[in-house]
């Protein structure tokens, strides 16, 4: 009987240690969201303008890109800042599609690389649509000849 009871005891606990190792109790769920971009863009290689964020982040404050602009494409990186302590670094990629000889449809992929402060540890991707506009866009007193708007959706977790 002693036997029995053994062998049962030690069945439970490798059928308990075997589910844990195969379903993790701390799996995060992918949730969505969206960042909303108004800013003013440099030929040299760099924007600067603000941003909102809906879903799974939320808020608003300043964003920064510094990026290559090779032949028919994009690439670089992306800050997103809210307050002073908290940060999203972002990577990204885009194909380049003329629109008229005025403006250009950027179309793409983002990878969150990392983050500070209330965002440490997210991690996430999505995909780009930005428009670039020769029209004249105005941010803390600068002028400058091109104004950069539109979206970058994905899912974080």
């Amino acid at each position: 009987m002693k036997k029995l009871t053994l062998t049962i005891t030690i069945a439970a606990v490798l059928t308990a240690v075997f589910l844990a190792l195969a379903f993790p109790v701390s799996a995060q769920e992918q949730e969505e969201v969206t960042f909303t971009l108004d800013m003013c863009y440099s030929p040299e290689g760099w924007a600067f303008g603000t941003f909102t964020a809906e879903g799974a982040v939320t808020g608003s404050g300043v964003t920064y890109d510094e990026f290559e602009k090779p032949s028919g494409t994009m690439r670089g990186v992306k800050w997103l800042g809210v307050g002073t302590d908290d940060m999203i670094i972002m990577k990204f990629n885009a194909r380049v599609i003329p629109v008229s000889h005025k403006e250009e449809q950027w179309i793409g992929h983002f990878v969150i690389d990392s983050g500070t402060g209330a965002y440490e540890g997210l991690n996430g991707q999505g995909t780009i649509d930005l428009r670039l506009r020769e029209k004249r866009c105005k941010y803390e007193g600068a002028v400058f000849p091109f104004s950069l708007d539109g979206t970058y959706s994905g899912v974080v977790q």
